[in-house]
């Protein structure tokens, strides 16, 4: 096999659910396990994470490559949790629901978020989160983790409204006068602050629309959809039945605010036959933007 292939090779195999050691693998390709080491720095170059526990590794599937291939089905972290937590109630001694678990703790990397001491903190923060969005006081996010920034900073915040099942509070950020989005187990610990509210009139909400996109700012649209549209609009896009109102001839009327204009050019672009834009200029101008760019492609 040559070297690509092998590379591929080994990524099938640090993804199998299991953790080897180099020995294994060069056993298993055929090779050294100097040439082991070499592929582990290919792989890194080609943005890979390889996650080493003692002598035996792994890869993280959390990264570019894994999320494009798996775009389609991937659930988000949230989804993700929240579905896990639902399994841990589940007969530990069903071994579909082991494996699937397993499934779950590696490609979420969620062996964290079920150690009794993680459970115990997150536990503490949320009370003390609940108890100061009670009392309208401010808070400081002890040794906040960033993953972007790699960096464990303390952060004051207004902490107003929990999200996705507790595991993440919306806040305002007192430093970059920005309304966030924190997950509650990343703070070490909450510390209430005796200082009440300054910016309660800045407070907002995050808002998730019908094509799962999510922000502060919204705007309406309105489309007139065939039968065709309608149907596939409420396939992909469970949520959007709410807002469909049926005008007769197998024509509906789709109202409703969105974050993103992007799903909704895709959506109709996808079907322009089917689709009428009622409402929202930016729309139509995106739309025609679109079809002229595709137009000088073609010609």
């Amino acid at each position: 096999m040559n070297k690509y292939g092998n590379e591929l090779e080994l990524i099938l195999l640090l993804t199998d659910n299991h953790e080897h050691d180099t020995q294994e693998l060069a056993n298993s390709l055929g090779v050294t396990q100097r040439n082991i080491y070499y592929y582990f720095e290919n792989l890194k170059k080609y943005g890979f994470k390889i996650i080493k526990n003692r002598t035996k590794y792994r890869l993280d599937r959390r990264n570019q490559f894994f999320r494009k291939l798996n775009d389609s089905i991937a659930l988000n972290d949230s989804e993700a949790m929240f579905l896990y937590q639902m399994l841990m109630g589940q007969d530990d001694k069903n071994n579909m629901v082991q494996s699937i678990k397993v499934k779950f703790e590696r490609f979420y990397n969620l062996e964290l978020s079920t150690k009794p001491a993680h459970l115990k903190r997150r536990r503490r923060n949320i009370q003390k989160l609940r108890e100061a969005m009670e009392s309208h006081k401010m808070v400081r996010l002890r040794s906040y983790s960033s993953p972007h920034s790699k960096t464990k900073t303390d952060r004051i915040v207004e902490p107003f409204l929990f999200l996705n099942n507790e595991n993440e509070v919306r806040c305002f950020e007192l430093k970059t006068h920005v309304n966030k989005t924190f997950k509650v187990s990343r703070a070490h610990d909450v510390e209430i602050l005796d200082v009440d509210w300054m910016h309660e009139h800045e407070h907002k909400e995050l808002f998730t629309d019908i094509f799962m996109f999510s922000g502060e700012e919204k705007q309406s649209i309105c489309l007139e959809l065939g039968q065709l549209s309608h149907n596939l609009l409420i396939e992909e896009y469970p949520l959007s039945e709410t807002y469909l109102e049926e005008i007769g001839d197998e024509r509906w009327l789709l109202k409703t605010e969105v974050v993103s204009l992007v799903p909704v050019v895709r959506f109709v672009l996808g079907l322009f036959q089917d689709i009428k834009i009622i409402e929202n200029v930016e729309l139509k101008n995106l739309v025609e933007a679109q079809i002229a760019q595709m137009h000088k492609m073609i010609v």
